[in-house]
């Protein structure tokens, strides 16, 4: 649909109070079917009506339709014309998540608004499905209904332009709009899949019936979400994938509706069974990504249906490709009734008051009325709308109303034969054409959720700059004063430092998203090795860089499988060492500094130091007599050697030597280090140090040979300058003697550019060599560097992976003059 430049101010408008009434709408629907009351009726009668009423103003006829519709039906329920029934429930949820996506697409087509007319589509979006379904409901509950078949002006439904010359148009488009739904609706799957799987994991524990009946909206809003794109007639894989995911959270569905009126007993055969559902559903949303056949779910469609006895209602492939011309045609012919409605609406309020806004906005909804007749091939009708308008220009009102009348007349006996065409066909179907559609086998989020706060710390911080701004323009002016110049320097340094500080934030977010994923994987893995196993979860409102908390999924799998099976212990050997039956893995997360620390421990076997030397002697790391000198508490440090297990038996869970050393490898790729502690019998805690941020890192700055070059802070214990006569010389081998210790002395100008220097003929200033001293687990290595140049926060900027220098450089930053400065791990250089 094409908005205007005229069109948008009004669009602006319907956007700015549409989310205010959409805001709780669907849990005052769920309460609707606790508690059908009169004024909860009321209240979501308002809510729509008032939304009919806004969307009619920015011509929305695609909202106007579904939110008459849904008014319609609840106004027949307050009026006892109908009975309260739970398909009253799953219209009006599936209007509201119908409505929140118009929404949404309108609010992300104008975020860019350039003052040129903008074109979004806002019809076939669905709302086709809802009024055949709204149709069917009034049809079934027809006996108990007082209102006439025929549609009356009042109740005629205002609907959106869903006709044939649309749908073929969006069948025959190139796929790029039907990509951007199945890709949110992929994302948004992914969180629910995620939220579902933490909800039923409370719920195995404890029946909550709030907990029962969040998941049960969740499941509703999958089957919602996977018939919207369904009904965007999708490619046949595509197709055949979102008809498995409907049919099976349309099931788990109807399970808890049935835990819930209490009809099915729990167990953990049924909880199994939802899981599995979960399971199939991620393999099916694995086939939507990969656009690959779907995985076989017949079967466990047929056991979802013994389990909980449900119907044979399920969406077929058959049923999709049935009575496809009846069902076009009365799609067509319901949107051209409900664009006629509209219309007939206006009219009347615009022969009442007639005005030259008005009659614009006429002449644009009477455009509307000529191509439904043009879709539904009645292009003999047109010359009477053209007449109707001629007479309204002529001011001929009394021919205007007899020619009203002749077009309703008409209006009503079309309605007959498309009518008895349907109850003959009685069958309802997606869409027959399809769209050959290929999405990427990555889908990434492309958007953070922003506390409100941090935006207006923001935007306080952007009118203290212009502010800032303003004064410079004023010093310019002015006689030059130093002090002034150093003030609006500071000023500018504080501004800059509370920016980063603020954008950083925005990143961030909690660590319980990561957290919470572990839960099921707790149990997968306890169940699969027959043990009693408990998560806890410390510090989940810490909150880490996105980037940082994407990259520690996999490190943190390989912890916690190696806490679950080589950890904890069986049951019955944990009770005969008088622990408690069920072990405990413990999660936590918590500041130190400008780290975060995030810890994975257990209260199982511990590592056996013995056992890890016999390995490392075993595998020639170390000789006997070698491992015999290194304490226990150092020793298990080799479980991070690549390739490394203690384990004899490997199993599809671990035993393989592929885990610790990802671990240390990953997390040190991110500037972090790895810790690990372990007490024989007690349990053993692997502790990650992360940085805050992978973009930002304090460091200092020094000079070798003219060359600028970054340490982290964090590798630096100290910095140091000594005379020359504390380097001793021993074959060319140099030590620097720190405070009565003789620590290794290294030139860095010798490592990075090899060249053979000795440190004690080099010039220095004051005669004093400049240390950085870098401690590596237990080595302790001094740099010998020609001068310190400044300690501050950098930005990282990222370089190829070729000149990484085997992790030697981590990054690169470029100084306010352009040159571009290397940082560097020394404990690469170390080693």
């Amino acid at each position: 649909m094409r908005f205007s430049s005229d069109d948008i101010e009004i669009l602006q408008a319907f956007l700015e109070e549409a989310p205010d009434h959409l805001k709780g709408l669907e849990e005052r629907i769920l309460k609707l079917e606790s508690e059908p009351s009169a004024e909860n009726i009321d209240n979501l009668f308002r809510t729509f009506h008032s939304l009919k009423g806004m969307a009619g103003f920015a011509n929305l006829t695609s909202v106007v339709n579904v939110c008459h519709e849904l008014e319609d039906i609840l106004k027949s329920l307050k009026n006892d014309q109908i009975s309260f029934a739970t398909e009253i429930v799953d219209l009006l949820l599936e209007g509201a998540d119908f409505l929140n996506f118009v929404v949404q697409r309108l609010m992300e087509a104008l975020e860019n608004y350039n003052g040129e007319d903008i074109e979004v589509e806002v019809e076939n979006l669905g709302e086709q499905e809802i009024l055949i379904k709204v149709s069917d409901f009034r049809k079934t509950h027809a006996e108990n209904s007082t209102t006439s078949t025929s549609m009356s002006e009042e109740s005629m439904p205002k609907s959106v332009d869903v006709s044939q010359e649309k749908i073929e148009q969006v069948s025959s488009n190139d796929g790029i709009e039907l990509s951007d739904f199945v890709k949110d609706f992929i994302e948004e799957l992914k969180d629910k899949l995620e939220e579902i799987e933490e909800k039923l994991l409370e719920f195995e524990k404890r029946q909550d019936k709030d907990v029962s009946n969040e998941l049960m909206r969740l499941f509703h809003s999958i089957k919602g979400d996977s018939r919207l794109i369904l009904s965007m007639s999708p490619e046949e894989k595509l197709q055949k994938s979102l008809i498995a995911i409907e049919n099976i959270s349309h099931g788990i569905e109807e399970l808890f509706q049935k835990i819930m009126n209490n009809q099915l007993r729990v167990s953990t055969d049924i909880v199994d069974l939802v899981f599995a559902g979960m399971d199939l559903t991620k393999s099916l949303l694995n086939s939507l990504i990969e656009s690959k056949d779907p995985p076989e779910t017949e079967n466990y469609i047929k056991k979802l249906r013994n389990n909980a006895s449900l119907g044979e209602d399920e969406v077929s492939l058959t049923s999709i490709e049935s009575s496809k011309k009846s069902e076009d045609e009365t799609i067509a012919f319901k949107a051209f009734e409900n664009i006629t409605s509209q219309w007939f609406e206006f009219l009347e309020m615009f022969l009442k008051s007639p005005s030259e806004n008005g009659f614009k906005q006429l002449i644009r909804m009477t455009e509307n009325v000529k191509n439904g007749l043009l879709h539904l091939k009645e292009n003999d009708k047109l010359s009477i709308i053209d007449r109707l308008i001629k007479t309204i220009e002529e001011e001929k009102y009394d021919e205007t109303e007899d020619l009203i009348k002749s077009f309703e007349n008409w209006l009503k006996e079309k309605k007959k034969v498309i009518e008895s065409k349907r109850i003959e066909s009685k069958s309802v179907s997606t869409k027959q054409t399809s769209k050959n559609i290929t999405l990427g086998s990555e889908v990434t989020s492309k958007t953070i959720r922003i506390d409100k706060e941090k935006l207006d710390k923001l935007m306080n911080l952007v009118g203290e700059l212009i502010t800032l701004k303003n004064s410079f323009t004023s010093m310019i002016r002015e006689p030059h004063n130093i002090q002034n110049t150093k003030d609006y320097i500071g000023k500018m340094e504080r501004l800059a430092n509370e920016f980063q500080s603020t954008v950083m934030s925005m990143r961030m977010i909690p660590v319980s998203e990561l957290f919470n994923r572990y839960k099921r994987t707790i149990r997968d893995l306890s169940k699969n090795l027959r043990k009693s196993v408990e998560l806890f979860i410390e510090g989940e409102e810490t909150e880490l860089d996105r980037t940082v908390i994407e990259q520690l999924a996999d490190p943190l799998t390989h912890l916690i499988r190696n806490a679950v099976d080589h950890g904890i212990e069986e049951p019955d050997k944990r009770v005969k060492q008088g622990k408690p039956k069920t072990g405990s893995v413990y999660l936590r997360a918590y500041y130190k500094g400008s780290y975060v620390f995030i810890e994975v421990e257990d209260d199982g076997q511990g590592i056996d130091p013995n056992a890890v030397r016999a390995r490392i002697i075993e595998r020639g790391i170390l000789t006997p007599d070698q491992a015999i000198e290194i304490p226990d508490d150092e020793i298990i440090s080799f479980i991070f050697e690549p390739g490394f297990s203690t384990k004899k038996e490997v199993s599809n869970i671990s035993g393989r030597g592929v885990g610790m050393d990802v671990v240390k490898t990953n997390i040190e790729k991110m500037g972090g280090k790895v810790f690990v502690e372990s007490k024989l019998n007690m349990g053993t805690k692997i502790t990650m140090r992360i940085p805050l941020s992978l973009s930002i890192v304090l460091g200092l700055m020094f000079e070798v040979n003219e060359q600028k070059y970054i340490f982290p802070i964090e590798y630096i214990r100290e910095t140091i300058k000594v005379r020359k006569e504390k380097i001793h010389d021993y074959g060319g081998v140099f030590l620097v003697d720190v405070r009565d210790k003789m620590i290794p002395l290294i030139t860095i100008e010798e490592t990075l550019h090899q060249k053979s220097i000795n440190p004690m003929k080099k010039e220095y200033d004051f005669n004093l060599i400049p240390l950085i001293i870098v401690e590596e687990g237990t080595d302790v290595v001094a740099f010998a560097v020609d001068r310190f140049l400044e300690e501050s926060e950098f930005l990282i900027k990222p370089v190829p992976e070729y000149l990484r220098v085997d992790g030697l450089v981590s990054g690169a930053t470029i100084l306010g003059n352009g040159e571009v400065v290397l940082i560097i791990d020394p404990t690469r250089l170390v080693k």
